[in-house]
């Protein structure tokens, strides 16, 4: 499965691929010819040969002792900032000339062991906050659980009380507390593949971050470190995101207390289906719980 942060930012379906300028968006191949072909686009291609910032790929040499993918008798001396490229010589004569001000050039560059432990802290501290979230998770679906089988075993005994008259409404009891069973567990496990999925994202960059380091790559790391100061703020989005979806309507069947005296007419409801909201502090004013009646 292919991380987010690897995806066209239109179609979210092909690799990036090129950069739209007007646009300031990563493109996929498809995305790119549309926009180059667009009034007033202006596009660049990229060179994706070189995500360090989106997984494990380690070179043996640093970036400005590589040679450019479009210029192969160049080495990659420069990094455009604002297009998120480690370019050649030639590359700024033929596609960045407008970028003067965003050009760094890497034989500057120096990135010491206290910037690589601050990146390391910080990804390190964003895991720890998805690791809490995954254990809320857990425990939200074994309460999700209980919650099934004690509502279920709440309809069957009533249900024997009244079998006669409660056919059919036992039967929509039960699916109401089937579908909002349903609906906590589908809406728990899409958090939970976010989650995995941003943590596992985050385990690379700090896989990568590590070695570079032990390599002693200073440029490569601080280009990781500049596309990391890009991610942090979709990363910590994503981190709040998910604590908010991380939510669980509770629910348990109540009697109806009429209904012994209303069994001889015409009856609409066998009872009621409560439901209590938990996972998010944000979501409700007492803490992870929303109190919510349906009349089935």
């Amino acid at each position: 499965m292919a991380s987010n942060f690897e995806n066209c930012g239109f179609c979210f379906n092909e690799p990036v691929f090129g950069f739209c300028e007007n646009c300031t968006v990563r493109l996929g191949k498809k995305c790119f010819e549309l926009h180059k072909n667009a009034p007033g686009h202006i596009t660049f291609q990229l060179d994706t040969s070189k995500k360090l910032a989106s997984g494990p790929l380690i070179r043996e040499k640093d970036i400005h002792q590589q040679k450019c993918s479009l210029h192969v008798t160049e080495n990659l001396a420069l990094y455009c900032e604002k297009h998120d490229a480690t370019v050649c010589g030639r590359c700024i004569r033929t596609n960045h000339m407008i970028c003067k001000d965003s050009i760094v050039d890497l034989h500057e560059i120096t990135f010491d062991k206290q910037r690589t432990s601050e990146r390391i802290t910080t990804l390190k501290n964003l895991e720890q906050e998805i690791c809490t979230i995954e254990k809320h998770i857990e425990e939200n679906l074994k309460s999700n659980n209980e919650c099934k089988e004690t509502y279920l075993n709440a309809i069957e005994k009533y249900y024997k009380e009244l079998l006669t008259r409660l056919d059919k409404l036992v039967s929509q009891s039960k699916n109401a507390g089937n579908v909002r069973y349903a609906q906590n567990e589908e809406n728990l496990k899409k958090v939970q593949v976010k989650c995995k999925d941003t943590k596992r994202h985050i385990q690379e960059q700090t896989n990568t971050i590590q070695e570079l380091s032990e390599k002693n790559q200073q440029k490569h790391l601080y280009i990781i470190s500049k596309r990391l100061e890009k991610e942090l703020q979709n990363l910590n989005s994503v981190i709040r995101q998910s604590s908010l979806e991380n939510t669980i309507v509770k629910f348990s069947f109540e009697r109806n207390s009429k209904l012994q005296t209303l069994l001889q007419n015409t009856i609409q409801e066998i009872g009621t289906l409560q439901e209590a909201c938990e996972g998010s502090d944000e979501v409700c004013d007492q803490p992870g719980i929303i109190q919510v009646i349906l009349n089935i």
